[in-house]
């Protein structure tokens, strides 16, 4: 049987972003000011970065909205944010004097994929509502875009002809070459971690199904489909998957739970898991790891 050589190829390089500047988002808020806020579930309202506690890690389904009249500096600065917290979904709002710009965000080949464009106008619960609505029109996400995001996160570029062989074959259809069977993808993966290439294809349609659902606010469909996948690889109810916003924050959940990523006590599980699931009710000095074991 033909071998697998996961060695990074120079074609795959060229999917690693390595950010606008070698600046850390310290140094660049430091430099240029803010010009993004944070919109996090329950998505009521926003917080300036600038006002935030440099440890500060944003909820998983948070929204990084960048504003301003300088549109370089809001796409830099929301580059910066895009590689401290993989999981926040880009946005960018424009003023009426500004929407003429949305083509050219849209060839931007770092947010060409992932960003939300939305036009403000009118009072601040109408941009909120506007932001919202931004993310939920957003395309679903394609193999390439998953690929690349897993990569980046778990830092195995090597692993990205991999994962996108899986990927097209579990949300295009494309049957995998032998090089890339279950069987000889699954022993190669178990390098990585515990996720199988069965696990990675249920993990590409569940991402893409709850951004459909998000997009109707439908959870009864989700729950008939998709809701054996959510407790076995994200660990959170369904109504609570539900009402997280992007699909970034599925894969970064799963690769939490996959021990993928190394994690904080507070990072292990949603903002809206924490408030209102009947999980989060229980008795004082109750730890994550007792909850979910």
């Amino acid at each position: 049987m033909q071998s697998v050589d996961v060695r990074t190829t120079p074609r795959e390089l060229r999917h690693r972003s390595p950010g606008p500047w070698a600046l850390s988002l310290r140094e660049f808020l430091a430099t240029y000011g803010s010009h993004t806020s944070l919109l996090v579930p329950p998505y009521d309202a926003v917080k300036p970065l600038s006002r935030l506690e440099l440890e500060y890690q944003p909820a998983l389904g948070a929204i990084a909205v960048g504003a301003g009249h300088d549109l370089f500096i809001v796409v830099s600065e929301l580059s910066l944010v895009m590689q401290q917290w993989h999981w926040a979904v880009p946005c960018i709002t424009l003023t009426p004097d500004q929407w003429q710009s949305e083509r050219l965000l849209r060839l931007l080949p770092d947010f060409s994929t992932r960003l939300a464009i939305g036009k403000l106008q009118g009072t601040t619960d109408a941009n909120l509502r506007t932001v919202i609505g931004a993310v939920r029109r957003r395309s679903f996400p394609t193999p390439h875009v998953l690929a690349r995001w897993v990569c980046e996160r778990s830092g195995v570029p090597a692993y990205y002809s991999l994962l996108l062989a899986q990927f097209e074959q579990a949300l295009a259809g494309a049957p995998a070459s032998r090089a890339f069977s279950v069987a000889t993808s699954s022993r190669r993966f178990a390098r990585l971690g515990r996720y199988t290439a069965r696990d990675w294809r249920a993990l590409a349609l569940l991402s893409v199904e709850l951004c459909a659902v998000t997009s109707t606010a439908d959870p009864r469909v989700l729950r008939r489909h998709s809701g054996g996948h959510i407790r076995k690889y994200l660990k959170v109810p369904v109504e609570s998957a539900a009402t997280l916003l992007g699909w970034e924050w599925v894969l970064e959940q799963a690769l939490r739970m996959g021990g993928y990523v190394r994690l904080t006590d507070e990072e292990r599980v949603p903002y809206s898991v924490l408030t209102s699931s009947p999980a989060a009710k229980t008795r004082p000095g109750t730890t994550w790891r007792s909850r979910h074991s």
